[in-house]
């Protein structure tokens, strides 16, 4: 009987150690979790960033490029109304 007893303390011991080690298991989850959603915000965050400055970036570009055509056209009127004739002139033969 003593050998049954001393299975029976075992087992007990076994389940405590098990409850803790699933206390344990519960804990890490848990704070895994939150790391990956805190990673996770901050590359959304960061991604934001990125593309708000490739905005900014490609609207100055823009403008920079429109400043420059309109500078070329100020320049030279006659050849940008010789350019947009041929220009329309192709693109009417084109879709035909």
């Amino acid at each position: 009987m003593a050998s049954t007893s001393s299975i029976e303390n075992d087992i007990a011991a076994l389940r405590d150690d098990l409850a803790v080690l699933r206390s344990d298991l519960s804990s890490l989850v848990s704070s895994l979790k939150a790391d990956a959603a805190s990673n996770m915000q901050r590359t959304a965050n960061k991604v934001e960033e990125n593309v708000q400055d490739l905005y900014r970036s490609a609207v100055k570009s823009g403008e920079q490029s429109a400043q420059q055509i309109s500078k070329q056209i100020e320049e030279h009127p006659l050849l940008a109304i010789l350019l947009v004739l041929g220009a329309g002139y192709l693109g009417g033969r084109m879709s035909r």
